[in-house]
């Protein structure tokens, strides 16, 4: 991918679900948290770090 090009819409559309999809996944697995990053072309195209500060309470 060249250098600030706009990503493909097929990407974008992946990158948009993944936040509600990991949810899913954290809920399902009983996992307290994740971090995630992806990489395209040697960028970072995406970092998500999602799930709870205090397993404890649940806070974020």
């Amino acid at each position: 991918m060249k250098k600030n090009a706009a990503p493909p819409a097929w990407l974008r559309a992946a990158l948009d679900y993944l936040p509600q999809w990991l949810d899913l996944q954290l809920e399902r697995y009983r996992q307290p948290g994740c971090s995630v990053a992806i990489a395209r072309g040697g960028e970072t195209v995406a970092e998500l770090a999602l799930g709870v500060s205090d397993m404890r309470t649940h806070k974020h």
